[in-house]
């Protein structure tokens, strides 16, 4: 079965004729002109729409917030974290023709990143994809994650923990909405005070959700570019913290694998395919191969081990469950064939302008923080799909082919049986 969400890209007008507005309608995208920071001569198709709308500076508001704004934290102050959801909104809004808009004048959808997160729901003439936003609890360094789905769901057979008729989604993962419902001490004097003076306690407001731009940052708040997320209930008592779920796993690998058995277990017909997508040109390309970073002369390693052991763990347990995920799925691939593909930023030599496909020797060149910020990086980036010598050649090919496979549910369905047969 193709993807139906791809969007008809028709012309609309910001007074300079630069807007790229999506709508749902024939896929067949229109040509518009480039827009400012993008590499681009003229966005001919749905990437480089979605290209034009990641290639806004940013990284201003944030460093002004940083500076300004953040040195004195009180009350209902706008941080470097409002800041940064504010840029991103006026950049979505700018690019897709609805700048200016007010959401309360039109009914939410996926039009308005300003727009509450539960609104991103699938319902009768809308589609849109479910989101599973990851981001790690300060409070408990478990799992965070924001999403439309129900925590439990029912099947015969648990995929997890729980029971047939509450079975766990995520295991030892919390939900963001369900803590805007926790109960949470009063706290002392300060806690008091600077609850009181939130822009929520102050109007009256309670906290029932988020806006799309929030739940975004809060599965990427890394620090210097965003600080913690506070999480406060609907009395406004501060629950929680949320941080960059990149702390607990890069690649957001363990979520899906656990999403992919879910959903398995609820219809065993089901053959899921997982699209992996890492950022990590600096990690060796074979798991099992030795460290170049470890050096006698490495300085005051009391310090750096600890740091960079924490730092390099969470691209290893990326790199685990990846191997667990097409173990997981075994089944799948049994049936379907490839039930998952792997789409990477291949390390690249310092002393080569290409990127090394099997093992590289020497220092490789560093992805300026993931940011499709400047035009080296953005072509860089591309390279890594549409270059002669990119890497990512059969995992591309791999998805193309899961896309326009066949349906294959009454094979899994005919293995699924021999291995129930089999069990004790």
């Amino acid at each position: 079965m193709r993807f139906r969400c791809f969007r008809r890209l028709r012309r609309g007008s910001d007074g300079h004729g630069r807007v790229c507005r999506c709508w749902e309608a024939d896929r067949v995208p229109l040509p518009k002109t480039p827009f400012a920071l993008w590499y681009g001569n003229k966005i001919e198709n749905w990437r480089g729409c979605l290209e034009a709308l990641m290639a806004g500076d940013f990284l201003t508001p944030t460093f002004i917030g940083l500076a300004f704004q953040d040195m004195v934290p009180f009350g209902h102050r706008s941080d470097r974290a409002t800041m940064l959801e504010i840029a991103l909104e006026r950049r979505f809004a700018a690019i897709t023709g609805l700048n200016g808009i007010d959401p309360k004048s039109r009914p939410c959808s996926s039009d308005l990143l300003n727009c509450p997160f539960l609104t991103l729901i699938p319902r009768p003439g809308l589609w849109v994809p479910l989101l599973v936003l990851n981001g790690l609890s300060v409070g408990t360094g478990q799992r965070l994650v924001t999403t439309s789905l129900e925590p439990t769901y029912i099947a015969a057979r648990c995929a997890g923990l729980g029971s047939p008729a509450a079975c766990r989604l995520f295991t030892d993962t919390f939900h963001f909405h369900d803590l805007l419902h926790e109960a949470a001490p009063g706290g002392d004097w300060k806690a008091s005070l600077q609850r009181s003076l939130t822009a929520d306690q102050l109007l009256g407001r309670k906290a029932v959700d988020v806006r799309l731009s929030t739940a975004a940052l809060n599965s990427a708040r890394f620090p210097i570019i965003s600080p913690p997320g506070g999480i406060r209930n609907e009395s406004n008592h501060m629950v929680d913290r949320v941080v960059d779920g990149g702390y607990f796993e890069n690649y957001g690998v363990a979520t899906a694998v656990e999403l992919a058995k879910a959903m398995r277990a609820v219809e065993p017909a089901i053959a899921p395919f997982v699209l992996v997508i890492s950022n990590d040109p600096g990690f060796p390309i074979d798991s099992q191969q030795m460290p170049e970073n470890i050096q006698d002369t490495d300085f005051l390693t009391d310090a750096t081990a600890l740091f960079y052991s924490v730092l390099r763990a969470r691209d290893a347990r990326g790199k685990l469950g990846v191997a667990q995920l097409r173990s997981e799925l075994r089944e799948v691939e049994a049936a379907c064939g490839s039930s998952s593909a792997h789409l990477r930023v291949w390390p690249q030599d310092a002393s080569s302008s290409r990127p090394s496909c099997s093992k590289h020797s020497g220092t490789t060149r560093a992805v300026s923080m993931s940011w499709w910020l400047s035009t080296p990086i953005q072509l860089h980036l591309v390279e890594q799909i549409d270059g002669k010598d990119n890497c990512n050649k059969d995992a591309v090919s791999t998805l193309w082919q899961a896309l326009e496979a066949p349906a294959c549910g009454t094979k899994l369905l005919q293995i699924n049986a021999i291995l129930r047969d089999q069990l004790p």
